[in-house]
């Protein structure tokens, strides 16, 4: 029987038109109790200002941001999930190859992976779909009714485990194509992911800087063009509080006990990984063959602080005699392991250290002060910090990363990987699509590593092959971060934003009249001009939607097309 690969076709990824510079978020933040301390005095211009490049440092150097992305008015999930769909039937239309592929190869699951869906009765990416298609038939009927039938025809299945979602779904998809294969049936299938990371800094102090949006679409096929992925996965879960949306619609999240937690549960799945016995004795040396490595980014130093965890582990696997050498360097010093084998056991006792101590009423949210405050813990996190890096006496925000731990960077393709994260903030199960969209140009015919992580909490990983070559990446991955006219906005503008969004998704959707208008009136520096794509002009207690479609010059109303002529 011939060998058949499964993996991602054709990639789209889309955000929202707005993005803020770290310089007017953090201005933004410090300011927004106009200026007063918390006993209502005015702080002195000096102070203010030194406040504020303290929070420009936190978001740039301590997070490694560079720009966040912020819908507008009239923009979320539903808008640029059809902005993904509407960017990918164009991309199969344009080419007759390709249609007849997608038409032969039918979609029969939509996975849909979100954190942030407001519509507790069903996923918003149907409302994407009705939108998208609509635009698409009423352009070219006869073109476009093949593909919007097709997809009218698959299953559309929700998922949400909050950030790990994504990577859950594209598994799920690679899965399901297999299993087509092996049954001789010619299916394919189609993942989106799209969240907007908002945050209130009553709730979540400090969490508010690693906001964003974005949407991905991936078309997932027997014989893939862009990336194979392969079949062994492993994953690791077990419910832990360090995120949650329980009873509110904005999270409360953990600071450093989500680091921890971060690396414990994708470190758990990477174990698993090494000594699965689904792949023989290969699985062994998984990880010696990896050329690149993502995960889930909720802000870009987290994947350069799992890159320190994985650094150590696999430097002590190939290079031990490095390793030893590595440990007599007196500003690194010993690992500090004690009587533990590795970090993930250490992390692994102190769970189990919970569960014997205490009454036995002990409330589970005590395990974040348990492990967060752990001195071996504390301990091993300072060494990991040693080995990436050296202080730099003008900032301590900022890392001067040692050369060896920065060419590990670069040799695993680690910050390429981070280049669009950068410019996009945290979009939730969407984000390690953004990460993977960032490094396909300079992975070709190279093994990687996918690690995905859920807050609650799961890690995911699995390998996968980048399998187009880098003068046809254009061609497969559709990538719409920068199309304009694109709008930076002030302090203000975000406040006025921000402030409109913690009223809730259905207040802002519902109660605030024209979005359109809105975001006309807030851009009316650049002439009241939308960016190409949907916007909405509200959305009604029943459900429905209106919308227009904008090519950056003009726009027009979608008529909503509830079925296609036969």
């Amino acid at each position: 029987m011939t060998s058949t690969t499964v993996g991602i076709n054709r990639m789209v990824v889309t955000a929202p038109s707005l993005f803020i510079r770290p310089e007017e978020l953090a201005k933004a933040i410090v300011t927004r109790e106009k200026g007063l301390d918390k006993e209502g005095k005015p702080i002195p211009a000096e102070e203010l200002q030194r406040k504020i490049d303290n929070e420009i440092s936190a978001i740039k150097d301590g997070m490694g941001i560079e720009l966040v992305r912020i819908n507008g008015y009239s923009e979320s999930n539903i808008t640029f999930v059809a902005d993904s769909i509407y960017y990918f039937l164009k991309n199969i239309a344009s080419d007759p190859v390709l249609t007849q592929k997608f038409l032969t190869q039918k979609v029969k699951n939509i996975f849909f992976a979100t954190e942030s869906n407001p519509d507790k009765s069903k996923p918003e990416v149907e409302e994407a779909l009705l939108i998208a298609s609509s635009k698409l038939l009423e352009e070219d009927e006869k073109l476009y009714t093949p593909l919007v039938r097709s997809l009218r025809k698959a299953f559309v299945q929700p998922i949400t485990y909050a950030c790990v979602g994504g990577a859950m779904a594209l598994y799920d998809a690679a899965a399901f194509v297999e299993r087509a294969v092996l049954k001789g049936w010619d299916e394919s299938a189609i993942v989106i992911a799209a969240d907007t990371a908002i945050y209130d800094s009553k709730i979540a102090p400090g969490a508010e800087k690693t906001q964003g949006a974005a949407a991905s679409l991936l078309w997932v096929t027997k014989d893939p063009d862009l990336v194979e992925i392969m079949d062994l996965a492993e994953s690791y879960h077990f419910s832990v509080p360090d995120f949650t949306k329980f009873l509110y619609e904005f999270p409360k999240v953990h600071g450093k006990f989500s680091e921890i937690v971060y690396v414990y549960f994708v470190g758990m799945a990477l174990e698993a990984l090494e000594n699965s016995s689904r792949n023989g004795a290969d699985s062994k040396k998984l990880l010696d063959a990896i050329e690149f490595f993502i995960c889930h980014v909720p802000f870009p130093k987290q994947a350069i602080y799992f890159a320190t965890f994985l650094y150590s582990h696999l430097m002590k696997r190939r290079y031990p005699g490095l390793f030893k050498l590595m440990q007599e360097d007196p500003l690194i010093g010993k690992e500090p392991l004690g009587r533990y084998d590795s970090l993930i056991h250490m992390i692994r006792m102190k769970f189990r250290e919970f569960n014997r101590n205490g009454s036995p009423l002990k409330h589970d949210a005590e395990i974040v002060d348990h492990i967060e405050n752990d001195p071996d813990i504390k301990r091993y996190w300072n060494w990991l910090k040693n080995v990436r890096s050296t202080p730099d006496s003008t900032n301590p925000r900022k890392e001067v990363l040692r050369p060896e731990f920065e060419q590990f960077l670069k040799k695993l393709h680690i910050d390429e990987a981070l280049e669009l994260p950068k410019r996009v903030g945290n979009s939730y199960a969407n984000s390690i699509f953004v990460s993977l969209a960032s490094i396909l140009e300079h992975a070709y015919g190279m093994l990687g590593l996918l690690a995905g992580y859920g807050s609650g909490a799961q890690g995911v990983v699995y390998p996968i092959k980048v399998v187009a070559r880098p003068e046809i990446i254009g061609d497969k991955l559709i990538v719409h971060l920068d199309a304009d006219p694109r709008y930076e906005i002030d302090a203000a503008q975000y406040e006025e934003l921000h402030s409109a969004q913690l009223k809730g998704e259905a207040y802002r959707l519902t109660s605030l009249g024209d979005l359109v208008e809105m975001d006309k009136k807030l851009l009316r520096k650049a002439e009241g001009k939308l960016h190409f794509g949907f916007h909405q002009i509200r959305r009604n207690l029943n459900g429905t939607g209106e919308y227009v479609h904008s090519n950056g010059e003009k726009w027009t109303f979608v008529k909503p097309l509830f079925e296609d002529n036969e």
